[in-house]
Protein backbone atom coordinates (compact mmCIF):
# COMPACT_ATOMS: atom_id res chain seq x y z
CA UNK A 1 0.00 0.00 0.00
CA UNK A 2 1.23 3.33 -0.81
CA UNK A 3 -0.15 6.50 -0.08
CA UNK A 4 1.14 9.08 -3.16
CA UNK A 5 -0.40 12.55 -0.84
CA UNK A 6 2.60 14.34 -1.19
CA UNK A 7 4.71 13.93 -4.54
CA UNK A 8 8.07 14.83 -4.62
CA UNK A 9 8.83 18.52 -4.58
CA UNK A 10 11.37 19.35 -7.43
CA UNK A 11 14.54 19.61 -6.29
CA UNK A 12 15.52 23.00 -8.23
CA UNK A 13 18.27 25.73 -7.62
CA UNK A 14 16.20 27.88 -9.51
CA UNK A 15 14.53 30.87 -7.52
CA UNK A 16 10.90 31.91 -7.87
CA UNK A 17 10.43 35.33 -5.75
CA UNK A 18 7.40 37.21 -5.69
CA UNK A 19 7.72 40.92 -4.19
CA UNK A 20 4.24 41.13 -2.65
CA UNK A 21 3.52 42.95 1.08
CA UNK A 22 6.09 44.86 1.57
CA UNK A 23 8.94 42.04 0.88
CA UNK A 24 11.60 42.80 -1.14
CA UNK A 25 14.55 40.84 -3.49
CA UNK A 26 17.60 43.08 -1.64
CA UNK A 27 21.88 42.98 -1.50
CA UNK A 28 22.67 40.68 0.96
CA UNK A 29 23.12 42.32 4.41
CA UNK A 30 26.60 43.57 5.74
CA UNK A 31 28.91 42.20 7.56
CA UNK A 32 29.54 38.24 8.19
CA UNK A 33 26.26 36.07 7.81
CA UNK A 34 25.83 33.44 10.80
CA UNK A 35 25.39 29.64 10.66
CA UNK A 36 21.83 28.75 11.59
CA UNK A 37 23.18 26.69 14.83
CA UNK A 38 24.41 29.59 16.34
CA UNK A 39 20.99 31.38 15.99
CA UNK A 40 19.27 27.95 16.92
CA UNK A 41 21.45 27.44 19.91
CA UNK A 42 21.73 24.68 22.18
CA UNK A 43 18.54 25.21 23.94
CA UNK A 44 14.61 25.02 23.05
CA UNK A 45 14.83 28.76 22.15
CA UNK A 46 17.38 30.78 20.07
CA UNK A 47 19.76 33.01 22.16
CA UNK A 48 19.34 35.54 19.65
CA UNK A 49 15.46 35.88 20.23
CA UNK A 50 14.41 39.40 18.92
CA UNK A 51 18.04 39.92 17.02
CA UNK A 52 18.43 41.13 13.44
CA UNK A 53 20.30 38.15 12.23
CA UNK A 54 21.87 37.19 8.69
CA UNK A 55 21.77 33.29 7.31
CA UNK A 56 22.42 31.88 4.29
CA UNK A 57 21.07 28.23 3.09
CA UNK A 58 18.92 26.16 1.04
CA UNK A 59 15.02 26.04 1.03
CA UNK A 60 14.12 22.24 1.56
CA UNK A 61 10.81 22.12 2.46
CA UNK A 62 7.33 24.43 2.29
CA UNK A 63 4.75 23.41 5.20
CA UNK A 64 1.06 24.57 5.27
CA UNK A 65 0.03 26.07 8.18
CA UNK A 66 -2.63 27.89 9.68
CA UNK A 67 -1.77 31.28 8.69
CA UNK A 68 -0.20 30.27 5.12
CA UNK A 69 3.17 28.75 4.21
CA UNK A 70 6.30 27.94 6.26
CA UNK A 71 9.36 27.46 4.33
CA UNK A 72 12.40 25.27 6.28
CA UNK A 73 16.23 26.63 5.38
CA UNK A 74 18.92 24.04 6.09
CA UNK A 75 22.37 25.29 5.88
CA UNK A 76 25.54 22.81 5.84
CA UNK A 77 25.72 22.75 9.47
CA UNK A 78 28.57 24.55 12.30
CA UNK A 79 29.75 20.51 13.28
CA UNK A 80 27.56 20.72 16.46
CA UNK A 81 25.32 17.59 16.95
CA UNK A 82 23.53 19.80 19.28
CA UNK A 83 22.01 22.36 17.42
CA UNK A 84 19.79 22.21 14.19
CA UNK A 85 21.45 23.28 10.93
CA UNK A 86 17.18 24.64 9.61
CA UNK A 87 15.46 26.69 10.69
CA UNK A 88 11.64 28.39 9.78
CA UNK A 89 10.93 31.20 7.87
CA UNK A 90 8.00 33.05 8.14
CA UNK A 91 6.56 35.51 5.91
CA UNK A 92 8.34 34.63 3.02
CA UNK A 93 6.91 34.82 -0.81
CA UNK A 94 4.06 31.52 -1.29
CA UNK A 95 6.61 30.42 -4.11
CA UNK A 96 9.65 30.26 -2.73
CA UNK A 97 10.62 26.87 -4.45
CA UNK A 98 12.23 23.84 -2.99
CA UNK A 99 15.96 23.54 -3.88
CA UNK A 100 16.78 27.86 -4.05
CA UNK A 101 19.61 29.00 -2.68
CA UNK A 102 19.14 32.23 -0.62
CA UNK A 103 20.61 34.72 1.77
CA UNK A 104 17.94 35.97 4.36
CA UNK A 105 17.88 38.47 6.91
CA UNK A 106 15.12 38.64 9.76
CA UNK A 107 14.47 38.86 12.85
CA UNK A 108 14.70 36.19 15.41
CA UNK A 109 11.50 35.07 16.92
CA UNK A 110 9.94 32.29 19.13
CA UNK A 111 6.31 30.90 17.98
CA UNK A 112 3.76 29.91 20.49
CA UNK A 113 0.75 29.97 19.10
CA UNK A 114 -2.98 28.78 19.79
CA UNK A 115 -2.27 25.63 18.44
CA UNK A 116 0.47 25.28 20.92
CA UNK A 117 3.67 25.21 17.77
CA UNK A 118 7.13 25.86 20.05
CA UNK A 119 9.29 26.59 16.97
CA UNK A 120 12.63 29.01 16.48
CA UNK A 121 11.70 31.19 12.78
CA UNK A 122 12.97 34.00 11.10
CA UNK A 123 10.57 36.37 10.15
CA UNK A 124 11.74 37.41 7.48
CA UNK A 125 12.51 40.99 6.05
CA UNK A 126 15.00 40.34 2.48
CA UNK A 127 16.13 37.54 0.73
CA UNK A 128 18.19 37.13 -1.81
CA UNK A 129 19.32 34.75 -4.31
CA UNK A 130 23.05 33.49 -4.12
CA UNK A 131 25.78 31.07 -5.99
CA UNK A 132 23.62 27.31 -5.99
CA UNK A 133 24.07 24.73 -3.34
CA UNK A 134 23.56 21.45 -3.48
CA UNK A 135 20.59 19.86 -0.80
CA UNK A 136 22.14 19.65 2.33
CA UNK A 137 22.11 15.34 3.03
CA UNK A 138 19.01 14.07 4.93
CA UNK A 139 19.74 13.41 8.69
CA UNK A 140 19.58 9.24 8.97
CA UNK A 141 17.28 8.49 11.95
CA UNK A 142 17.65 4.68 12.99
CA UNK A 143 16.28 5.16 16.30
CA UNK A 144 13.97 7.25 18.80
CA UNK A 145 16.03 9.85 20.95
CA UNK A 146 16.33 9.08 24.71
CA UNK A 147 14.79 12.09 25.41
CA UNK A 148 11.84 13.57 23.66
CA UNK A 149 13.51 16.81 24.08
CA UNK A 150 16.24 15.92 21.92
CA UNK A 151 13.82 16.32 18.60
CA UNK A 152 14.68 19.84 18.97
CA UNK A 153 17.97 19.38 18.16
CA UNK A 154 16.70 18.77 14.20
CA UNK A 155 14.03 20.92 14.43
CA UNK A 156 13.39 22.23 10.81
CA UNK A 157 15.92 19.57 9.57
CA UNK A 158 15.46 17.11 6.95
CA UNK A 159 15.27 13.65 8.20
CA UNK A 160 14.87 9.72 6.81
CA UNK A 161 13.54 7.04 9.35
CA UNK A 162 15.69 4.15 8.15
CA UNK A 163 13.40 1.72 10.25
CA UNK A 164 9.97 1.20 10.08
CA UNK A 165 7.28 3.11 12.65
CA UNK A 166 4.50 1.61 13.68
CA UNK A 167 0.55 3.48 13.20
CA UNK A 168 -0.41 4.13 17.46
CA UNK A 169 -2.67 6.43 17.13
CA UNK A 170 -5.40 7.17 14.65
CA UNK A 171 -7.64 9.75 16.87
CA UNK A 172 -6.55 12.74 14.99
CA UNK A 173 -6.29 11.73 11.65
CA UNK A 174 -10.10 12.04 9.68
CA UNK A 175 -9.62 15.57 11.23
CA UNK A 176 -6.47 17.23 10.94
CA UNK A 177 -4.37 14.46 9.08
CA UNK A 178 -1.77 13.70 11.81
CA UNK A 179 -0.78 10.03 12.33
CA UNK A 180 0.39 8.80 15.81
CA UNK A 181 3.74 7.07 15.02
CA UNK A 182 6.43 4.77 17.23
CA UNK A 183 9.48 3.50 17.11
CA UNK A 184 10.13 0.06 18.41
CA UNK A 185 6.26 -1.01 18.15
CA UNK A 186 3.21 -0.25 19.77
CA UNK A 187 2.92 2.16 22.80
CA UNK A 188 1.24 0.32 26.09
CA UNK A 189 -0.59 2.66 28.50
CA UNK A 190 1.97 2.82 31.16
CA UNK A 191 -0.02 1.06 33.86
CA UNK A 192 -0.75 -1.69 31.66
CA UNK A 193 3.04 -2.74 32.27
CA UNK A 194 4.14 -0.85 34.92
CA UNK A 195 3.15 -0.33 38.68
CA UNK A 196 1.58 3.38 39.23
CA UNK A 197 4.16 6.27 39.91
CA UNK A 198 7.61 6.49 39.65
CA UNK A 199 7.55 2.81 37.11
CA UNK A 200 4.16 4.18 35.11
CA UNK A 201 5.68 7.66 34.94
CA UNK A 202 9.14 6.66 33.85
CA UNK A 203 7.61 4.40 31.20
CA UNK A 204 5.15 7.64 29.85
CA UNK A 205 8.46 9.23 29.53
CA UNK A 206 10.04 6.39 27.38
CA UNK A 207 6.41 6.71 25.52
CA UNK A 208 6.55 10.34 24.49
CA UNK A 209 10.35 10.09 23.52
CA UNK A 210 9.43 6.88 21.09
CA UNK A 211 6.38 9.04 19.36
CA UNK A 212 6.63 10.53 16.49
CA UNK A 213 3.28 12.28 14.94
CA UNK A 214 2.94 12.24 11.05
CA UNK A 215 1.68 14.38 8.67
CA UNK A 216 1.30 15.80 5.42
CA UNK A 217 3.71 19.50 4.80
CA UNK A 218 1.65 20.47 2.51
CA UNK A 219 -1.26 19.63 4.22
CA UNK A 220 -3.39 17.45 1.36
CA UNK A 221 -6.20 15.55 2.33
CA UNK A 222 -5.09 11.65 1.86
CA UNK A 223 -4.15 11.12 5.38
CA UNK A 224 -7.53 12.45 6.66
CA UNK A 225 -9.30 9.78 4.01
CA UNK A 226 -6.97 6.97 3.81
CA UNK A 227 -6.13 5.78 7.08
CA UNK A 228 -4.81 2.30 7.70
CA UNK A 229 -5.45 0.51 11.01
CA UNK A 230 -3.24 0.96 13.73
CA UNK A 231 -0.56 -1.86 14.08
CA UNK A 232 0.58 -0.94 10.55
CA UNK A 233 3.98 -0.46 9.55
CA UNK A 234 5.09 2.55 8.40
CA UNK A 235 8.51 2.94 5.85
CA UNK A 236 10.65 5.37 4.30
CA UNK A 237 9.23 8.18 6.34
CA UNK A 238 11.32 11.59 5.28
CA UNK A 239 10.28 15.46 6.09
CA UNK A 240 10.77 18.13 8.29
CA UNK A 241 11.08 18.25 11.85
CA UNK A 242 8.36 20.87 13.89
CA UNK A 243 6.27 20.95 17.10
CA UNK A 244 2.96 22.09 16.93
CA UNK A 245 0.00 20.78 19.58
CA UNK A 246 2.95 20.19 22.24
CA UNK A 247 4.43 17.32 20.39
CA UNK A 248 6.95 16.91 17.75
CA UNK A 249 6.14 16.45 13.88
CA UNK A 250 7.50 14.63 10.88
CA UNK A 251 5.94 17.02 7.86
CA UNK A 252 5.75 14.51 5.25
CA UNK A 253 7.69 15.16 1.69
CA UNK A 254 7.70 11.99 0.72
CA UNK A 255 5.31 9.32 -0.33
CA UNK A 256 4.94 6.74 2.81
CA UNK A 257 5.16 3.23 2.06
CA UNK A 258 2.30 1.48 4.22
CA UNK A 259 2.38 -2.22 5.09
CA UNK A 260 -1.15 -2.63 6.46
CA UNK A 261 -2.00 -4.44 9.53
CA UNK A 262 -5.34 -6.83 8.33
CA UNK A 263 -8.40 -6.74 10.14
CA UNK A 264 -8.96 -10.08 12.07
CA UNK A 265 -11.25 -12.78 12.10
CA UNK A 266 -13.62 -13.72 14.87
CA UNK A 267 -12.09 -15.96 17.05
CA UNK A 268 -13.09 -19.89 16.56
CA UNK A 269 -14.97 -21.08 19.58
CA UNK A 270 -13.16 -23.48 22.23
CA UNK A 271 -15.57 -24.71 24.38
CA UNK A 272 -19.09 -25.46 24.43
CA UNK A 273 -20.04 -21.96 26.27
CA UNK A 274 -19.39 -18.99 25.12
CA UNK A 275 -19.84 -15.71 27.36
CA UNK A 276 -18.53 -12.51 25.77
CA UNK A 277 -18.66 -8.57 26.95
CA UNK A 278 -18.99 -5.47 24.81
CA UNK A 279 -19.19 -1.56 25.47
CA UNK A 280 -21.51 -0.46 22.91
CA UNK A 281 -20.90 3.17 22.99
CA UNK A 282 -23.70 4.73 24.30
CA UNK A 283 -26.33 2.92 22.43
CA UNK A 284 -29.18 5.66 22.83
CA UNK A 285 -32.66 5.25 20.51
CA UNK A 286 -33.91 8.62 20.64
CA UNK A 287 -37.52 7.68 21.99
CA UNK A 288 -37.81 4.83 20.12
CA UNK A 289 -39.91 5.88 17.16
CA UNK A 290 -37.53 7.80 14.89
CA UNK A 291 -37.62 10.99 16.81
CA UNK A 292 -35.87 12.25 20.27
CA UNK A 293 -32.39 12.90 18.41
CA UNK A 294 -29.81 14.53 19.09
CA UNK A 295 -29.26 11.82 22.03
CA UNK A 296 -27.37 13.21 25.36
CA UNK A 297 -24.52 10.67 24.75
CA UNK A 298 -25.63 8.44 21.63
CA UNK A 299 -26.46 9.38 18.28
CA UNK A 300 -26.86 12.79 17.10
CA UNK A 301 -29.84 11.66 14.12
CA UNK A 302 -32.26 8.67 13.58
CA UNK A 303 -30.11 7.44 10.44
CA UNK A 304 -26.48 7.83 12.90
CA UNK A 305 -28.65 5.53 15.36
CA UNK A 306 -29.51 2.98 12.38
CA UNK A 307 -25.99 2.93 11.59
CA UNK A 308 -24.56 2.27 15.03
CA UNK A 309 -27.12 -0.10 15.23
CA UNK A 310 -26.49 -1.64 12.34
CA UNK A 311 -22.78 -2.34 13.38
CA UNK A 312 -23.23 -3.50 16.59
CA UNK A 313 -25.60 -6.50 14.98
CA UNK A 314 -23.49 -6.98 12.58
CA UNK A 315 -20.85 -7.60 15.63
CA UNK A 316 -22.84 -9.37 18.05
CA UNK A 317 -23.83 -11.93 15.92
CA UNK A 318 -20.84 -12.83 14.31
CA UNK A 319 -19.39 -13.79 18.17
CA UNK A 320 -21.21 -16.89 18.37
CA UNK A 321 -21.87 -16.19 22.35
CA UNK A 322 -24.00 -17.39 24.57
CA UNK A 323 -24.05 -14.77 26.98
CA UNK A 324 -22.88 -11.34 26.23
CA UNK A 325 -22.24 -8.59 29.17
CA UNK A 326 -23.37 -5.05 27.63
CA UNK A 327 -21.93 -1.83 29.10
CA UNK A 328 -23.33 1.79 27.69
CA UNK A 329 -26.79 1.35 26.81
CA UNK A 330 -29.48 3.84 27.44
CA UNK A 331 -30.91 3.39 30.86
CA UNK A 332 -34.36 3.68 29.26
CA UNK A 333 -36.11 0.43 30.85
CA UNK A 334 -37.10 -2.34 29.28
CA UNK A 335 -40.49 -1.72 27.23
CA UNK A 336 -40.62 -2.17 23.78
CA UNK A 337 -39.16 1.28 22.92
CA UNK A 338 -36.16 0.76 25.26
CA UNK A 339 -32.74 0.65 23.47
CA UNK A 340 -31.86 -2.62 24.70
CA UNK A 341 -35.57 -4.05 23.25
CA UNK A 342 -34.47 -2.42 19.67
CA UNK A 343 -31.75 -4.20 20.29
CA UNK A 344 -32.58 -7.72 21.25
CA UNK A 345 -35.41 -7.09 17.83
CA UNK A 346 -32.81 -6.61 15.49
CA UNK A 347 -30.26 -9.45 17.14
CA UNK A 348 -33.22 -12.09 17.60
CA UNK A 349 -33.65 -11.01 13.54
CA UNK A 350 -30.12 -11.73 12.18
CA UNK A 351 -29.39 -14.39 14.60
CA UNK A 352 -31.16 -17.19 15.95
CA UNK A 353 -34.48 -15.94 16.98
CA UNK A 354 -34.01 -16.64 21.08
CA UNK A 355 -31.97 -14.20 22.34
CA UNK A 356 -33.87 -13.03 25.79
CA UNK A 357 -32.79 -9.62 28.30
CA UNK A 358 -32.42 -10.71 31.95
CA UNK A 359 -34.71 -8.47 33.17
CA UNK A 360 -33.71 -5.69 35.75
CA UNK A 361 -35.23 -3.79 38.61
CA UNK A 362 -35.24 -0.12 38.74
CA UNK A 363 -31.74 1.15 40.82
CA UNK A 364 -30.31 3.36 42.55
CA UNK A 365 -28.54 4.68 40.05
CA UNK A 366 -30.07 7.51 37.77
CA UNK A 367 -27.00 7.82 35.40
CA UNK A 368 -27.65 7.85 31.40
CA UNK A 369 -26.23 4.62 30.98
CA UNK A 370 -26.72 1.42 32.39
CA UNK A 371 -25.43 -2.55 32.20
CA UNK A 372 -27.28 -5.60 30.51
CA UNK A 373 -27.34 -9.21 30.30
CA UNK A 374 -28.67 -10.99 27.12
CA UNK A 375 -28.38 -14.45 26.42
CA UNK A 376 -29.49 -17.27 24.11
CA UNK A 377 -32.28 -19.17 25.74
CA UNK A 378 -32.12 -22.14 23.52
CA UNK A 379 -28.18 -22.28 24.84
CA UNK A 380 -28.13 -20.97 28.74
CA UNK A 381 -30.86 -21.61 31.51
CA UNK A 382 -31.08 -18.35 33.23
CA UNK A 383 -32.32 -20.25 37.24
CA UNK A 384 -33.77 -17.23 38.51
CA UNK A 385 -34.12 -13.09 38.40
CA UNK A 386 -30.46 -11.41 38.46
CA UNK A 387 -29.48 -9.39 41.80
CA UNK A 388 -28.22 -5.76 40.98
CA UNK A 389 -25.40 -4.13 43.55
CA UNK A 390 -26.55 -0.32 43.44
CA UNK A 391 -24.89 0.79 46.40
CA UNK A 392 -22.66 2.61 47.63
CA UNK A 393 -20.13 3.80 44.91
CA UNK A 394 -22.50 1.85 42.50
CA UNK A 395 -25.29 4.23 43.85
CA UNK A 396 -23.90 7.25 41.73
CA UNK A 397 -20.31 6.41 40.31
CA UNK A 398 -19.62 3.26 39.33
CA UNK A 399 -22.72 1.93 37.18
CA UNK A 400 -24.85 -1.18 38.90
CA UNK A 401 -23.40 -4.53 38.52
CA UNK A 402 -25.69 -7.35 37.29
CA UNK A 403 -25.85 -11.37 38.46
CA UNK A 404 -27.35 -13.65 36.99
CA UNK A 405 -27.36 -17.71 37.44
CA UNK A 406 -27.39 -19.71 34.43
CA UNK A 407 -26.67 -23.33 33.54
CA UNK A 408 -25.80 -24.62 30.26
CA UNK A 409 -27.18 -28.20 29.82
CA UNK A 410 -26.67 -30.55 33.19
CA UNK A 411 -23.83 -28.27 34.16
CA UNK A 412 -23.51 -26.87 37.64
CA UNK A 413 -24.72 -23.56 38.01
CA UNK A 414 -22.59 -20.32 37.20
CA UNK A 415 -22.95 -16.62 37.72
CA UNK A 416 -22.22 -14.00 35.22
CA UNK A 417 -21.56 -10.44 36.48
CA UNK A 418 -21.68 -7.81 34.30
CA UNK A 419 -19.75 -4.29 35.25
CA UNK A 420 -18.88 -1.28 34.36
CA UNK A 421 -16.57 1.05 36.70
CA UNK A 422 -16.44 4.94 37.04
CA UNK A 423 -14.50 6.44 34.24
CA UNK A 424 -11.12 8.26 34.44
CA UNK A 425 -12.88 11.61 33.11
CA UNK A 426 -11.48 14.15 36.24
CA UNK A 427 -14.60 16.25 36.32
CA UNK A 428 -15.64 16.53 39.52
CA UNK A 429 -12.99 14.49 40.67
CA UNK A 430 -11.97 15.69 44.66
CA UNK A 431 -9.67 14.51 47.12
CA UNK A 432 -8.30 11.12 46.67
CA UNK A 433 -9.99 10.39 43.53
CA UNK A 434 -8.17 13.80 41.98
CA UNK A 435 -5.42 12.97 39.98
CA UNK A 436 -2.52 11.42 42.21
CA UNK A 437 0.11 11.95 39.06
CA UNK A 438 0.83 8.75 39.08
CA UNK A 439 -0.68 6.76 35.97
CA UNK A 440 -4.32 5.98 37.20
CA UNK A 441 -5.83 9.37 36.59
CA UNK A 442 -8.85 10.36 38.11
CA UNK A 443 -11.45 8.27 40.41
CA UNK A 444 -9.49 5.51 41.23
CA UNK A 445 -10.09 5.50 44.34
CA UNK A 446 -13.73 5.13 43.65
CA UNK A 447 -12.75 2.18 41.55
CA UNK A 448 -10.90 0.36 43.97
CA UNK A 449 -14.07 0.74 47.08
CA UNK A 450 -16.03 -0.26 44.17
CA UNK A 451 -14.45 -3.33 43.39
CA UNK A 452 -13.71 -4.38 47.60
CA UNK A 453 -17.42 -3.55 47.50
CA UNK A 454 -18.35 -6.09 44.65
CA UNK A 455 -15.79 -9.16 46.13
CA UNK A 456 -18.04 -9.00 49.38
CA UNK A 457 -21.17 -8.63 47.31
CA UNK A 458 -19.91 -11.58 45.72
CA UNK A 459 -18.89 -13.49 47.88
CA UNK A 460 -21.99 -13.16 50.68
CA UNK A 461 -24.34 -14.32 47.76
CA UNK A 462 -22.18 -16.57 45.54
CA UNK A 463 -19.99 -18.61 47.88
CA UNK A 464 -18.44 -21.60 46.37
CA UNK A 465 -19.96 -21.18 42.80
CA UNK A 466 -18.43 -20.80 39.60
CA UNK A 467 -18.48 -16.87 38.84
CA UNK A 468 -17.32 -15.08 36.19
CA UNK A 469 -17.20 -10.93 36.40
CA UNK A 470 -16.33 -9.06 33.10
CA UNK A 471 -17.07 -5.65 31.59
CA UNK A 472 -15.59 -2.10 31.33
CA UNK A 473 -13.69 -1.83 34.75
CA UNK A 474 -11.87 1.78 33.42
CA UNK A 475 -8.85 0.37 34.91
CA UNK A 476 -5.51 -1.11 33.31
CA UNK A 477 -3.84 -4.03 34.39
CA UNK A 478 -1.23 -2.83 36.96
CA UNK A 479 -3.73 0.00 38.34
CA UNK A 480 -5.18 -0.56 42.18
CA UNK A 481 -8.33 -2.20 41.71
CA UNK A 482 -6.91 -5.24 39.18
CA UNK A 483 -3.82 -5.99 41.77
CA UNK A 484 -6.49 -5.86 44.93
CA UNK A 485 -8.71 -8.60 42.47
CA UNK A 486 -5.62 -10.60 41.86
CA UNK A 487 -4.53 -10.47 45.24
CA UNK A 488 -7.91 -11.48 46.89
CA UNK A 489 -8.02 -14.53 44.75
CA UNK A 490 -9.96 -13.29 41.80
CA UNK A 491 -7.75 -15.09 38.50
CA UNK A 492 -7.68 -12.86 35.42
CA UNK A 493 -8.48 -15.02 32.42
CA UNK A 494 -6.31 -13.95 29.97
CA UNK A 495 -2.90 -14.36 32.20
CA UNK A 496 -4.25 -17.27 33.54
CA UNK A 497 -4.35 -18.77 29.95
CA UNK A 498 -0.79 -17.22 29.49
CA UNK A 499 -2.46 -14.62 26.51
CA UNK A 500 0.32 -12.28 25.50
CA UNK A 501 0.05 -8.58 25.42
CA UNK A 502 -4.14 -8.32 25.14
CA UNK A 503 -5.67 -5.13 24.86
CA UNK A 504 -8.71 -3.79 23.99
CA UNK A 505 -8.75 0.18 23.96
CA UNK A 506 -6.49 2.58 22.35
CA UNK A 507 -5.85 6.39 24.31
CA UNK A 508 -3.69 8.90 22.77
CA UNK A 509 -1.94 6.43 20.92
CA UNK A 510 -1.27 4.18 23.71
CA UNK A 511 -2.97 0.26 23.97
CA UNK A 512 -4.21 -1.14 27.30
CA UNK A 513 -6.81 -3.01 28.90
CA UNK A 514 -10.00 -1.27 29.93
CA UNK A 515 -12.25 -4.15 29.73
CA UNK A 516 -11.32 -7.36 31.69
CA UNK A 517 -11.97 -10.88 32.63
CA UNK A 518 -12.01 -12.25 36.70
CA UNK A 519 -13.01 -15.46 37.42
CA UNK A 520 -12.80 -17.27 40.81
CA UNK A 521 -10.86 -20.65 40.82
CA UNK A 522 -14.40 -22.88 40.00
CA UNK A 523 -14.84 -21.05 36.42
CA UNK A 524 -11.50 -21.11 35.75
CA UNK A 525 -11.16 -25.04 36.66
CA UNK A 526 -13.77 -24.47 32.97
CA UNK A 527 -11.99 -21.43 31.04
CA UNK A 528 -10.39 -22.79 27.89
CA UNK A 529 -10.25 -19.83 26.02
CA UNK A 530 -9.60 -15.90 26.12
CA UNK A 531 -9.78 -13.89 23.69
CA UNK A 532 -10.30 -9.57 22.22
CA UNK A 533 -11.73 -9.44 18.73
CA UNK A 534 -9.64 -6.31 18.02
CA UNK A 535 -12.46 -4.98 15.25
CA UNK A 536 -12.18 -1.35 17.08
CA UNK A 537 -9.94 -0.32 19.08
CA UNK A 538 -7.15 -0.19 16.02
CA UNK A 539 -9.91 1.16 13.75
CA UNK A 540 -9.92 5.46 13.04
CA UNK A 541 -12.57 6.78 14.22
CA UNK A 542 -15.10 7.65 11.51
CA UNK A 543 -14.37 4.30 9.03
CA UNK A 544 -15.85 4.52 5.84
CA UNK A 545 -17.34 0.81 5.77
CA UNK A 546 -20.79 -0.92 5.09
CA UNK A 547 -23.00 -0.16 7.81
CA UNK A 548 -23.24 -4.27 7.84
CA UNK A 549 -19.48 -4.87 8.94
CA UNK A 550 -18.29 -5.09 12.40
CA UNK A 551 -15.55 -2.91 12.55
CA UNK A 552 -15.93 0.35 14.52
CA UNK A 553 -18.73 -0.55 15.46
CA UNK A 554 -17.54 0.75 19.00
CA UNK A 555 -14.56 2.20 20.54
CA UNK A 556 -13.75 -1.05 22.36
CA UNK A 557 -13.39 -4.43 21.51
CA UNK A 558 -15.48 -7.28 22.72
CA UNK A 559 -14.39 -9.68 25.28
CA UNK A 560 -14.52 -13.76 24.24
CA UNK A 561 -14.15 -16.34 26.69
CA UNK A 562 -15.03 -20.03 26.11
CA UNK A 563 -15.43 -22.52 28.75
CA UNK A 564 -16.51 -26.49 29.08
CA UNK A 565 -18.77 -26.60 32.47
CA UNK A 566 -18.85 -29.24 33.99
CA UNK A 567 -21.71 -31.52 36.40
Amino acid sequence: MKISFAPKLPLTAALSLALAGGLAASQPATGKGLAIGQLQGTGSTSPLQGRQVQVTGVITARIKTEDGWMFSLQDAGDGDENTSDAVFLLGAPDTLTVGASLAVSGTVMELDTKNNSRITALQVAAVTPVAARNLPDVQVIQQAPKHEADWEKLEAMRVRISVPLTLTGSQHAARFGRWQAAFGGRLWAPTELALPGTAANQLAAENRARSLWLADAEGRSAMRREIPRLGSQLHDAEGIIDERFGRHHLQLTQALNIQPQPAPPVPARQGRLRIAAFNLENLFNGDGQGGGFPTPRGAQNHKRYQQQLARHIAALAALDADIIALMELENDGQDALAAESQLLAALNARHGGDWRAVTVAANANQDAIRNGLIYRSSQVQLLEPPKVLDRGPFAHFSRPAIAARFRSGASAPFVVIANHLKSKGCRNARAADANQRDGQSCWNATRLESVRQLDGWVQSHYSGQPVVMLGDFNTYAMEDPPRWLRAHGWQDAFAALGVQQPYSYVYEGQAGRLDHAFVNRRMQAWLTAAHEWHINADEAEGLRTPDTSPLRSSDHDPLLLDFNPRH
